[in-house]
């Protein structure tokens, strides 16, 4: 049986969202990585804050969940 992919292309439209620019940054940036790596992204404001975007790259949302798992269940968890 043949898959038809269809490809819809990007509606772009002005916004003052960055948002959804800034996921796809972290997204391709997690692309490029070994898989189960987490990693800390930084976008640098224009008024000197910072958005911070946490991206696990391929298998590591399931690895850190099970870390999670131990940590908690050994009373060790105090970053959530």
């Amino acid at each position: 049986m043949d898959v038809l992919n269809l490809v819809v292309p990007a509606v772009l439209t002005p916004t003052g969202n960055p948002t959804p620019v800034e996921q796809a940054v972290a997204e391709g940036i997690a692309a490029g990585f070994d898989p189960e790596m987490f990693l800390w992204i930084n976008f640098r404001r224009p008024d000197g804050g910072v958005r911070v975007w946490y991206a696990w790259t391929a298998g590591g949302e399931p690895l850190g969940d099970r870390v999670d798992q131990l940590a908690t269940a050994g009373g060790l968890d105090a970053a959530d």
